[in-house]
């Protein structure tokens, strides 16, 4: 059997880490992966959708990322500035290629917060995974909902709403500590 390069090995380790946690399988501590590794397949998936967004729309820069962990999906919401319209590129976590995404358009006000600064997914610290393991350790145990990934006073920040164990809590993930916050009722 020939020899992988240790980035293809890496990348298919993570790609099976996150369809079995998104398909309700092993979890990441399961798996032997840590929560950390997700970055770079949703990194991927954000490429893939950017390229999709700009067969049509160049100039359009992502500005949030909207995460249904239970159904394996992902809105990458692109703002086109000439247009003042936000292009959404939505497509699973299993997408190879572009087309495998599907954007429709809407309104800017569609956004959680107003954009400004378009965010790099390449300088995230965070994924999903992450920020599922934050809830996990603020709340003891935590199944997510949805998870929303924007930029708020110049910081990546993730809103996440969660199943906890008392029932549904709401609450934020700044990306330079990584700790779940929860809101205060």
């Amino acid at each position: 059997m020939p020899k992988q390069p240790m980035s293809a090995w890496f990348l298919a380790l993570c790609a099976v880490a996150m369809t079995l946690a998104a398909c309700g399988g092993a979890s990441p501590a399961a798996t032997g992966t840590a929560p950390a590794d997700d970055r770079v397949l949703f990194a991927r998936l954000g490429d893939l959708a950017r390229q999709r967004v700009h067969e049509a729309t160049p100039g359009a820069t992502l500005h949030q990322v909207d995460v249904l962990p239970g159904d394996g999906r992902y809105t990458f919401r692109f703002v086109d500035p000439a247009s003042s319209r936000v292009a959404n590129a939505t497509g699973r976590i299993d997408a190879k290629a572009p087309a495998d995404f599907t954007v429709t358009t809407e309104a800017i006000g569609t956004l959680a917060v107003p954009p400004t600064t378009p965010i790099d997914l390449a300088t995230l610290r965070v994924g999903p995974d992450g920020i599922v393991a934050a809830a996990v350790q603020a709340l003891g145990a935590a199944t997510p909902r949805t998870l929303v990934l924007s930029r708020r006073d110049g910081r990546l920040v993730w809103r996440a709403v969660v199943n906890g164990p008392k029932g549904i809590v709401s609450g934020t993930v700044a990306d330079e500590t990584g700790r779940f916050v929860p809101d205060t009722p």
